[in-house]
């Protein structure tokens, strides 16, 4: 049997956790989740049960809330684990949580083989120096292996955290890629647009919270200075909520050429998908993170990208000058020279980039594949121990 023990649901596994549980159950391995929690602070999303076609536990336990850190205690997490049995379990969330620290302690003297879905690298960690990194080491240490979503994530474990002679299963974070890859079949351009009160204009895209870590603030200054005459014919939509909201509300003001940027806010996984598709270009500026999902969803929906190099993921999402282009820093003046450079392109340009990027997603981030590679990889780890 396989177990996964992570946070909280979110929408993004909930097609990677029933593709795995199809092709698990064709293997003749189990398959069960176990989650601290059923929602976490500031996070929107909604659990759909019916949606969902796999076994799972919410574990009992205390949730604290430290700021951007929910630190969860399930003791019950023990009793599960001694329940099912696992062969494998991959921990899954952060590496701090009292929860993943208990079981994995439990589990390093069963016979279970032990793998940390590995998120993180060198340009998402905040902390690099002191007692935390000391102590992340002793508990990275505890695993057998590590699943990681890209290179630089294994980089960071292999070289950065010294940890030598572990196994490294490839697990890129996928999305549900039918549902991004086509568009609804009611989806009518002409009437979206008048449902968001879209202009008539090439549409630039950033789908992301308005965070400071999101490069928000950079992208939009950046936009503002781009020279009016190449921008004319696009408009910048932000979709999103966040603290930065405000300010951004007000730099979008004060500019001149205020209409060339639209802020739509939070809207349901559906019409991302929708606008999406209508769309012309996908940004994101982010300055940390480890391995975000729009710029997935919008290559599976044929758009050409500008992605910050801070994303974990931007060497199997991106190829320089193929599906779009590389941001190496996240300043306005970075930001005005590249979208100066994309914004020129011609139409027919970006469509080819956008065809390339959608090849690039089938290729890289395909559900079915992964999950495959997932399962082959858990039985070559069979006498780890």
């Amino acid at each position: 049997m396989l177990v996964i023990l992570t946070n909280i649901p979110t929408p993004y596994r909930t097609n990677f956790f029933n593709v795995l549980k199809k092709q698990l159950t064709a293997a003749k391995i189990g398959f069960h989740v176990l989650y601290c929690a059923e929602t976490e602070p500031n996070r929107s999303w909604k659990f759909y049960p019916e949606q969902n076609n796999y076994s799972y536990t919410f574990l009992k336990g205390l949730h604290l809330n430290a700021g951007s850190f929910y630190p969860h205690f399930n003791p019950a997490v023990i009793s599960s684990l001694k329940k099912l049995k696992p062969s494998y379990v991959i921990v899954a969330g952060s590496w701090n949580t009292p929860t993943m620290i208990l079981a994995t302690l439990y589990l390093k003297f069963s016979d279970s083989k032990i793998i940390f879905w590995s998120e993180g690298h060198i340009d998402s960690v905040g902390i690099t120096k002191g007692l935390i990194p000391f102590v992340r080491k002793k508990i990275y240490r505890l695993f057998d292996a590590f699943a990681v979503p890209n290179k630089k994530s294994e980089d960071y474990v292999n070289e950065y955290l010294a940890i030598k002679n572990k196994i490294f299963i490839r697990l890129p974070n996928t999305v549900n890629d039918d549902f991004f890859l086509k568009k609804h079949p009611l989806n009518n351009e002409s009437a979206l647009r008048k449902k968001f009160d879209l202009p008539e204009k090439k549409i630039a895209i950033q789908v992301a919270q308005l965070e400071d870590r999101k490069g928000v603030i950079e992208l939009v200054n950046g936009w503002l200075n781009v020279d009016a005459a190449i921008k004319k014919n696009w408009v910048l939509l932000l979709v999103g909520n966040g603290n930065k909201l405000g300010e951004i509300t007000g730099l979008v003001s004060a500019a001149k050429g205020n209409d060339t940027i639209k802020l739509l806010g939070q809207v349901n996984p559906e019409e991302v998908r929708d606008i999406l598709h209508v769309a012309d270009l996908f940004i994101l500026a982010t300055k940390i993170d480890p391995n975000p999902l729009s710029p997935i969803e919008a290559a599976f929906a044929g758009l050409p990208l500008v992605v910050s190099a801070k994303a974990g993921n931007i060497t199997e999402i991106l190829q320089e000058g193929i599906n779009g282009y590389v941001l190496d820093e996240v300043n306005p003046s970075a930001i005005t020279k590249m979208l100066s450079l994309i914004l020129s392109k011609e139409s027919a340009e970006l469509k080819l980039m956008g065809l390339n990027s959608q090849k690039i997603a089938l290729q890289n981030f395909n559900t079915a594949s992964v999950v495959a590679d997932l399962i082959s990889s858990l039985q070559n780890i069979e006498n780890l121990k």
